[in-house]
């Protein structure tokens, strides 16, 4: 059974030939192009997580994006970058805890998405101080914040932190694997801190937990 909720990338041979031959005229262009991505670069991340977080950063029209979490860059980090040159200006920063496979999605982009590569820039490691320099180049603030990266949800605790610092009024904050045991120990901090406003979630079968949060001026 071919699952129109998930992506192209996770359908074996015959349920790619079913999509092919049956499916694929029921979807809009504009769902095609979400559920397929590019499909010679594997992504992750459903259907309408990917049109959800397309749709924050259009609409947050920020000049930066920091992601945390590149893996092999054909998911969140070619509908960011895609949502980018869409707005014609701003640049996603994608950073990797893995160095190869940051490498390897950086060599995607200059080959393969030649028209995507002046929205996205790559980073490898895993501390967060790489984005000082584009956090700096931002009048020392954050627009917009993407939080995909590592398991440990100590860790995910202090990526938030870190940007907490630079947030300011609007700031977007997006999450994914909400539901997951990485956001478990970040889930209850933000949903009780009053300065954060609830924009979008999804949940099952829509997605495995994806939050748009907005920044709003702390309550006096």
């Amino acid at each position: 059974m071919v699952n129109l909720h998930h992506n192209y990338h996770e359908l074996n041979r015959l349920q790619k030939w079913q999509y092919w031959l049956l499916l694929r005229r029921q979807l809009s262009a504009e769902d095609r192009f979400f559920f397929e991505g590019h499909r010679p670069l594997p992504g992750q991340m459903y259907l309408e997580e990917r049109k959800a977080l397309y749709a924050a950063v259009v609409s947050c029209r920020p000049h930066f994006c920091f992601e945390i979490g590149t893996a092999s860059g054909g998911g969140s980090t070619f509908f960011i970058a895609s949502a980018f040159r869409a707005l014609g200006s701003g640049k996603l920063v994608s950073l990797e805890a893995m160095k190869a496979m940051s490498e390897r999605a950086a060599r995607r982009y200059e080959t393969d998405l030649k028209y995507l590569r002046p929205y996205v820039e790559f980073l490898a490691g895993t501390s967060p101080n790489s984005f000082l320099p584009y956090i700096h180049d931002a009048d020392g603030s954050v627009e917009c914040v993407f939080l995909d990266g590592s398991d440990s949800p100590k860790e995910t605790v202090g990526q938030y932190e870190f940007f907490l610092t630079f947030a300011r009024k609007g700031t977007i904050l997006m999450a994914h694997d909400w539901n997951d045991v990485k956001m478990s120990m970040l889930r209850p901090v933000i949903e009780k801190e009053r300065a954060w406003r609830l924009v979008t979630t999804l949940d099952e079968p829509l997605s495995v937990g994806f939050v748009v949060y907005r920044f709003e001026e702390a309550p006096a």
